[in-house]
């Protein structure tokens, strides 16, 4: 059984710009603007939310707690960074074994 890939590639695009057209249509049409509109309350209300979590007794804890992890993520890094440089160092003080 053999595949034409280059007739499969061209479906597959010519499916895709079906897909793009029909999804242009549902956005203009009259239901995707009220999707549209409350999707759009909806993220501000999230964003709304977020700022009152952040602004909370839990909301700086968490945030405190999530500053102190990046912290010591960053510190693990830096150390590793310069063992690294060490290690890398040493290879190159010692002298290369030649037979």
């Amino acid at each position: 059984m053999s595949f034409d890939f280059d007739e499969l590639k061209h479906k597959a695009g010519n499916m895709l710009e079906k897909g793009k057209e029909k999804a242009h249509e549902a956005a203009e049409s009259e239901k995707g603007q009220k999707i549209k509109s409350k999707a759009g309350e909806l993220f501000e209300k999230g964003k709304e939310k977020a700022h009152e979590f952040a602004e909370s007794e839990t909301g700086k804890k968490v945030k405190n707690k999530a500053e102190k992890l990046l912290d010591k993520g960053i510190d693990k890094a830096e150390s590793v960074y310069e063992k690294h440089k060490e290690r890398k160092a040493e290879q190159k003080e010692q002298p290369e074994d030649k037979e």
